[in-house]
């Protein structure tokens, strides 16, 4: 009896042994019936805060603009909102339109947050303008983006690039995808494998 029932424990820690297996982190990851390894708990949850982090980001940057080239590393504060005011009205976009104005790190970039995404996506539209004038043709608009939208934005202009190399035509970057406009008339085509954010160049449409 005592030899049968050490043996059954140690067929029982044996099969155990197969249905859990050792994470990183030093936990058990379960399987079922053996199968593939479940992703650990710790692993869906970074991954689910990592995209919760990412949407909080863009959501607080929707009406957010960059600027660059617009001030001097010396300007004051008031120097600096001057500017953006002086600026945005080129555009007829009133002071009040503007919620804040905050410098980057690199004080060469400005931050204007607008009380409205449609404001924000008429400067973008116009902001190839800039390149016209005297006064502001080294200054560039772009969309304040998350890394991974940027990273996204890469990708897109990166296959853009290469199927224009390659023969294509008609290829436009329109709200974070790869188009290809027929003519004049028809609607644009979506021909992009990836998704990008907002726009981020000067010129591109918002």
């Amino acid at each position: 009896m005592g030899a049968g029932k050490e043996n059954k424990e140690k067929r029982e820690k044996k099969g155990k042994g197969k249905d859990e297996k050792e994470d990183k982190g030093g936990g058990k990851r379960m399987t079922l019936n053996g199968s593939t390894p479940l992703p650990a708990v710790g692993k869906i949850s970074e991954d689910i805060q990592k995209e919760i982090n990412e949407a909080v980001q863009r959501e607080k940057r929707k009406n957010r603009i960059v600027i660059n080239g617009l001030t001097a590393a010396e300007d004051t504060y008031e120097e600096v909102w001057g500017k953006v005011e002086q600026l945005l009205q080129k555009f007829t976009i009133p002071p009040s339109d503007i919620v804040q104005v905050a410098r980057l790190n690199d004080r060469r970039y400005v931050s204007v947050e607008l009380h409205r995404n449609e404001t924000k996506a008429k400067l973008l539209k116009r902001s190839k303008e800039l390149k016209e004038t005297t006064q502001y043709t080294n200054v560039y608009i772009r969309a304040d983006l998350t890394y991974a939208q940027r990273m996204e934005g890469k990708q897109l202009r990166e296959e853009m690039r290469k199927r224009l190399n390659s023969g294509e035509t008609n290829l436009k970057i329109i709200r974070g995808k790869l188009v290809k406009v027929l003519d004049s008339t028809g609607p644009p085509q979506d021909t992009s494998t990836q998704q990008s954010g907002q726009p981020r160049f000067r010129g591109e449409t918002a």
